[in-house]
């Protein structure tokens, strides 16, 4: 599928569009491995991948989602055995999540194909011009993402 690469207008419209095109390339990735996993997994397994027996309350922090949605996404990630969820022992009112053998290695597949995309939509920029788009996409999140309306 080849997309229009009019210039955005606003930044809203290119992060929109930016993020939906490689949310559609790593569909494609998934439905290529042979992977019936809607995308919102790929960000939940990276996570927990990083922070083995994170909290359901961490991850809705990282994912920008309110609890009972990632509560849904984990229920959908145990039926499909890619996480599982153990009480805490410093808190039993909380569970933490981690991955299982199988969530393991499907991160390990799919982490090859989101960086293959990664690299392709990185293709031709330099460090430095990275590095400024990084730091200027995590300044209009910190904008944002203040308790300010």
């Amino acid at each position: 599928m080849h997309l229009n690469s009019d210039k955005f207008t606003t930044l809203g419209e290119g992060l929109h569009r930016t993020g939906r095109v490689m949310r559609q390339r790593l569909v494609e990735a998934l439905a290529h491995l042979g992977y019936d996993y809607p995308v919102e997994f790929w960000p939940t397994l990276k996570y927990v991948n990083a922070n083995p027996k994170a909290s359901q309350h961490e991850i809705a922090t990282f994912l920008v989602r309110d609890k009972a949605t990632v509560a849904r996404l984990l229920n959908r990630m145990e039926e499909k055995k890619l996480v599982k969820r153990v009480v805490d022992p410093q808190n039993r009112r909380q569970k933490l999540v981690e991955l299982t053998a199988h969530g393991a290695s499907s991160f390990a597949n799919i982490a090859k194909c989101a960086k293959h995309i990664k690299q392709n939509a990185e293709d031709g920029l330099s460090a430095e011009d990275l590095q400024t788009c990084q730091h200027v996409l995590q300044r209009v999140f910190a904008n944002l993402n203040t308790t300010n309306p």
